[in-house]
């Protein structure tokens, strides 16, 4: 199994009180200790505020991950996830093209629907029903996919919600034999999941464990319906790794990394087992990837990465690195 790491963004409040210049040069630290460490991938966000909307410092993602695309060379990046209704769909994977050529072909486009009803408005979004959203991301699957073929010369469409005429994706990838590999987020059954398997080359489902089995089989069930083996649709998942999160499931009291603390006892995430026995159970439940979440403790500190790589190798994972360079 592989184990990615989510980068300090922000959303978190890991840069309270931080200016602009610091964070980013922290999250490429943290990005180009990771690489150093031998984590196959490295994710961002798609969020534009913090988790509980606070005013603090957080990094526009595509942006962001040009950075770290310039600065750490071998690792795949990723997005957890891109949210579709931010962008047109063209422009998207016109994004998506350049910044695969700029990381050398390492790129990893996730997309959802989007779901924070408040990032929305105070963006001047509009935030339709969850039907109308998850409609809303088919098309932009559709129009997405296309453009993402390399050669495949303008495309022209007419849909409910988007019209294109004879729209020009150029580079389309960093290589005119690679088509960047689309992951899906979400974990709904009924729609979310016969779209990934329509047109995803991995699925992103954030759920616990105890969860994750039955999931699982209705994606795969999802495969099957329209004859695509489902083998050849990954499955990953987060996973939270903070010393905060790690000391409450050990039952421990928690010792905040910083003040103003955002989480609670009511958060799901508190459920989760410790860390070795986690990865362990996703590798037995069959992810091909897990996105470990540092929370705030990243920011402060290099240990928990040092840790994380640890438990890791105490759980019998390889990392997952195996491009040239690697430890």
């Amino acid at each position: 199994m592989k184990v990615g790491v989510q980068l300090p963004q922000g959303w978190n409040a890991e840069f309270a009180g931080w200016d602009g210049a610091r964070a980013v040069r922290r999250m490429l630290e943290v990005a180009a200790l990771a690489e150093r460490l031998g984590f196959e991938s490295l994710w961002l966000g798609d969020h534009v505020s913090t988790r509980a909307d606070r005013d603090d410092p957080f990094l526009e993602g595509l942006t962001a991950m040009t950075a770290v695309a310039a600065t750490v060379p071998r690792v795949e990046l990723g997005f957890t996830t891109l949210c579709s209704p931010f962008r047109s769909p063209a422009l998207t994977a016109k994004i998506a093209g350049t910044l695969d050529a700029v990381s050398g072909g390492r790129l990893l486009l996730g997309l959802g629907a989007g779901w924070k009803a408040e990032e929305f408005a105070a963006y001047g979004f509009d935030f339709p029903p969850t039907r109308q959203r998850l409609q809303l991301f088919e098309e932009h699957l559709e129009v997405i996919s296309r453009l993402l073929v390399p050669g495949a010369g303008p495309i022209t469409w007419e849909g409910p919600t988007i019209r294109l005429d004879r729209a020009i994706n150029n580079p389309a990838s960093a290589a005119s034999t690679r088509r960047i590999p689309i992951l899906v987020g979400g974990a709904g059954p009924n729609v979310t999941f016969r779209l990934a398997a329509r047109f995803a080359d991995e699925l992103n489902i954030g759920v616990t464990p105890e969860e994750a089995g039955r999931l699982r089989d209705l994606a795969r069930d999802r495969c099957e319906e329209i004859g695509r083996n489902p083998d050849s649709l990954p499955l990953s998942t987060g996973y939270s790794a903070s010393w905060e999160w790690r000391d409450h499931r050990h039952g421990r009291a928690p010792e905040p990394r910083l003040a103003d603390n955002d989480y609670t006892a009511d958060s799901p995430l508190l459920r989760l087992p410790p860390l070795i026995e986690g990865l362990a159970q996703w590798q037995d439940l069959g992810f091909g990837r897990v996105v470990a979440s540092l929370h705030r403790d990243i920011a402060v500190s290099d240990d928990p990465l040092h840790e994380l790589r640890a438990d890791c190798l105490a759980a019998g994972l390889e990392l997952g690195m195996d491009r040239p360079g690697a430890p």
